[in-house]
Order: C-alpha cells, then structure tokens, then sequence
C-alpha cells in the first residue's frame, strides 16, 4: 500500500528519474512540472493563508473575556445578573446576547464562573481561577498582532499528498479540524512538498458553502474575504471611534429623534459608550462590532433608563463611514449616528416628563430663606404617568397631582400637595426649569416675598441626620407650637395649642399665649436614632407634658416624639 502511495504522488509531481538524485535535481524536476502551480510548500502564500485560517480565534468572546488574545476552552458557565449559562459551543453565545438585550442588562453584568481553561492562538492551555489571574494575560496580549482569518471555514476533513525531498519520504495526510490544520502547517519544513486534494467545501460567513477545485480559486476566496473583512470592522471601528457622534434619526413605532437631542456619545477602543449630557458623563454604556450571519453588527448595550433602553440591540450597520453611520434594528427600529447635534427646543415638555416617570426621586435640596431640604430626607416620590405622585417614608404616603408646561421664561414643573400635609406644602407651585436630565431636576420659584427659592431632586436619598446636636439646632431655630397631643389615645392638643414654644440655648423652655408665661427646662439625651427630648415643667399648666419623650421623627419643620410604650404622642410644629 505505501509502494502504492508513493508511486501516485510521484506521478503527480512528475516521475523523478532517479529516487536517489540530489534535492536540487528534485527541486527542478518539481518547477518543471506541468501541474507545479498545485504544488505548495510551507512558504508559499496559500500555505501562509490556511494557517491564519487554522489559528484559533479568541475574538468570538471577547465579550466574555475582554481579550481577542485567547479564548476560553469550552464546556465553561457565565452568569449574567444571577441567571446562569452553561456555554457548550460558540452557538451558545446568542444566548447571553438576547438576554442581556432583553433583560436591560450590559455586557460588565458578565460573570465568568471559574475555573475555566485558557486557549490561546497556537492551543496552548492554561488553567485560570479568578479574576486576578486572568487579568495578568491582557498585558501579555498584543491585538495588533492578531493574524487570525475567521471569514472563512474549511469544511473538514481536508485531505493533503505531502513528499519531503530529504527523507524521500510521501505521505496521505487528513486533518480533521483546525487544531489538526495548525499542528500540522507548524511541523512542515523547507523540504516539504504539499498537495491539496481538490474538491472541497468552505464556509462563508453568510452561512453559504463555496466548493473550490484549484489552489487558484481558494487563494483568491481568502484574499478577497480578508479584504473585505478588514473594511467591514477595522475601518468602522476607526471611524466609531473617532471623535463623537449624535443621534440624528431614530425610528420607532413613531419618530423619537427627539429624545436623544441632548446626548453625546463617545464610543472607545475599549468597549465603552461615554455619554454626555451638556459636557457632563451622564452614564457609561458598552459596545462591540462583529461579524453575524453574513451582516456587520453594532451591538449596544446601555442601563434600563429612558429612552437609552430603546438603543439596546444588536443593530446591523446599513452604511458606515466617516461622517454617519446608518442601522437598523429589530422590528421596525431604524437609527443613524450624525457629527452634527439636533436641536431640543420644540421637545423640553416630552422629555422632562419621561425623566421623571423614570424611577424614584428624592429631594436632595430645598432653599427657602434656609435649606429645609432635611424635611424630606425620608420620602422617596414616585411620578406616574397620569399626571398623580406620591411620596413615601416606607410607613405613610402623602398624594398630589404635578404637571409640566411652558410660560414666557420657558418649561416649569408644577406640583399641587394638600396644605395640610407637612412639609409638602412647601413644594406647592410652578417651579421654572434649569436644568433636567435623566438623574437630576433643578427648579426655581419666586417667593411673594421676593426671594427667589430652589429646589433640587435627585436619584439619590438624602442622609437623615439624627444626631443631639442637630436636635438640638432644629429645636433652638425657631418658634414652636403643639400640634398634636394624644394622652393614652385622648386628643388633648387645644390644651396647648395656642402657645408659642421657644428652645433657648441655656436649657429653659418658654410657652407664651398673649400675657401668659409658662417657663420650664429641656435639655438632649442619647444620640443618634436613640434620643430624647427632657421637658420638665413643674408646677404649671405644662406640668402633663414633662417626661423623657422618645423621639420617632426630625425634621428642620416637624418633630414627633412619644412616651409611656408610645401611648403618648406629642407632634411640634415649626412656626
């Protein structure tokens, strides 16, 4: 059978005279040949092509991974916010994608689930176990040095007829996937002689199958796939990194252009989407491009926030250069990034009402004369879209209705609350707009005293302080007055409704109702979220209210207390 192998090769070089002559005889028999053009060996460009071609490819996970330098060794899991995936082949990689779409979820929600197995382009294999050990290959990893061809596979197996003129040596030799292709091509030596047996398929990376008769035609299917490939990913990435872009047109379900007017997106080499909202970082989003069922993607992916949840997709770029790119989405969603900023004028209205029916707000300041925005810290409000909202502290919710319009200075935000809920009545007015964005709303409104007063809400809650000194501070600023007092459940308020309550700084209380004078003592005990409020009338009319009251609430307008196991409660009100 070997005799029978040798023979066949030897016809197809063309009979060498004598098996015995020197490796130049052989070499010019060889360039004689009238089939020589079928004949590679390991320098030719073709050999140099299907090399590239049988390196492993670390790009395809590199939303995984973050490196194009190696890939991880499957079977391995990933969890994305807790939901776990068990990844058996690249197939599986869809997967994540439509979840992390669908769930609001980004791709720095990506969890690797360790161990798991390096592969690096000549598969090689390391064990890794944690972060900090996968983290010291990105700095061995050089992407510009990345000479993996993916827009084309070979559709095993590939069968080649090799002769090496030294040993004299010929052989049938059949690789059965990449690795084997690899290990193969990185054996091969100077002396080495191949030939590909003709036909066989290859897959493109429209999922389309191309058969090939002739080292001519495979050459020149990978020469074109690269080039092709090179100005689908590599010149877009330098295009969508270059300086910034704007959303120029986005259509949904109707035209929602104008929901992105005011943002700037920096797209970077790393993966990250900068937004920017008047040169201030709004948030941070991630981005990839690759190569999918024959098309070039730009997947997006950016917090569940309105309107960014809409830019969530993996959108096939129509067109891309260096002054647009053009998208288009799932459904009936279209999208073009543009250099050139859309104007926001005819849209504050719309906006300033998706930014808050977007999620909870707290008040983070509120100037009057004095900042009473400690009034709120508790309340967490909630706009709904039917125009009603409410605030919470977790055990009580005070409702109102609010709105958005425009007058002559421009759009304001109007909020209407019972006047008798404190502290809302504070925010009750139309307030003009300054400012608004997806995690900050600042208003302003003129008092009838002429002072103009501001009020800021924001994402995050306000911290309540509830110390003795800041106890202490509230009570001494200002006028008091009771505004509740329940004796084991018994409404006793009016005995002491009508007197003015005065905290001095030397420890003596005074209650006044016209030439009547009640004096007392009061001083702070315990600290931070056990304190008590010491009243101590003695013989008068107050007499009833000296005890230790435990205090429940503090605010810069309202503190509660109760004593007696909470059978009694005792409410005061700022003046």
């Amino acid at each position: 059978m070997r005799s029978l192998l040798r023979l066949s090769f030897l016809l197809m070089l063309i009979t060498v005279v004598q098996l015995t002559s020197c490796q130049k005889e052989e070499t010019e028999i060889i360039e004689d040949n009238t089939q020589e053009e079928e004949t590679i060996t390991v320098d030719s460009h073709l050999t140099n092509l299907l090399f590239r071609v049988s390196i492993n490819d670390g790009n395809n996970d590199d939303f995984i991974d973050g490196s194009s330098c190696f890939s991880i060794k499957f079977p391995f899991s990933v969890l994305v916010n807790e939901t776990e995936f068990n990844l058996e082949t690249e197939n599986n990689y869809q997967g994540i994608i439509d979840y992390i779409l669908s769930s609001g979820s980004t791709l720095e929600d990506i969890e690797i689930s360790y161990p798991i197995v390096l592969l690096f382009s000549d598969y090689s294999e390391t064990l890794i176990n944690n972060n900090v050990e996968l983290f010291s290959y990105y700095n061995q990893c050089s992407p510009d040095e990345d000479n993996t061809i993916d827009c084309v596979q070979i559709v095993y197996p590939l069968q080649f007829y090799t002769y090496n003129s030294e040993t004299e040596v010929d052989e049938v030799r059949i690789v059965n996937e990449n690795k084997e292709l690899y290990l193969f091509i990185a054996s091969l030596n100077t002396t080495d002689y191949l030939r590909i047996a003709y036909p066989f398929s290859v897959l493109l990376t429209d999922d389309s199958l191309v058969e090939v008769s002739s080292n001519l035609e495979l050459e020149n299917l990978i020469d074109n796939c690269v080039l092709e490939e090179a100005v689908d990913i590599e010149e877009l990435i330098g295009y969508l990194t270059s300086d910034v872009w704007y959303i120029s047109s986005f259509i949904g379900s109707e035209d929602e252009t104008a929901s992105y007017c005011e943002y700037e997106f920096s797209f970077t080499s790393e993966g990250l989407v900068n937004v920017l909202q008047d040169s201030t970082q709004l948030m941070v989003g991630s981005w990839n491009m690759i190569s999918l069922d024959s098309e070039t993607k730009l997947m997006l992916s950016f917090p569940n926030e309105i309107p960014f949840e809409k830019l969530n997709s993996d959108w096939s770029i129509l067109n891309g250069n260096s002054m647009q790119f053009e998208l288009d989405g799932q459904d009936i969603n279209s999208m073009s990034f543009g250099r050139e900023s859309i104007s926001c004028d005819d849209d504050q209205i719309a906006l300033i009402r998706s930014y808050l029916t977007t999620g909870p707000w707290y008040v983070n300041s509120l100037y009057d004369d004095e900042d009473k925005a400690a009034n709120f810290c508790e309340y967490e409000f909630i706009f709904n879209e039917d125009g009603t909202t409410e605030a919470s502290d977790g055990s009580n919710i005070f409702s109102g209705i609010w709105y958005v319009g425009t007058n002559n200075t421009g759009p304001f935000v109007g909020f209407d609350y019972n006047q008798d809920d404190l502290p809302f009545h504070m925010l009750w007015d139309n307030w003009d707009v300054l400012s608004a964005n997806l995690n900050t709303l600042q208003v302003t409104s003129e008092c009838v005293c002429g002072v103009d007063n501001y009020l800021t809400f924001g994402r995050t809650p306000l911290e309540c302080i509830e110390d003795n000194l800041f106890l202490e501070e509230t009570l001494q600023d200002g006028v008091w007055y009771v505004s509740s007092y329940l004796d084991n459940g018994i409404d006793e308020t009016l005995d002491y409704y009508y007197y003015n309550i005065n905290f001095n700084n030397n420890g003596i209380v005074t209650a006044i109702y016209g030439v009547d004078i009640i004096e007392g003592t009061w001083h702070i005990e315990g600290n931070e979220g056990e304190l008590e409020i010491v009243l101590n009338f003695e013989n008068t009319p107050f007499s009833e209210l000296s005890t230790n009251w435990n205090v429940v609430e503090i605010l810069i307008e309202r503190v509660k207390a109760d004593s007696n196991n909470g059978e009694d409660t005792l409410t005061l009100l700022k003046i």
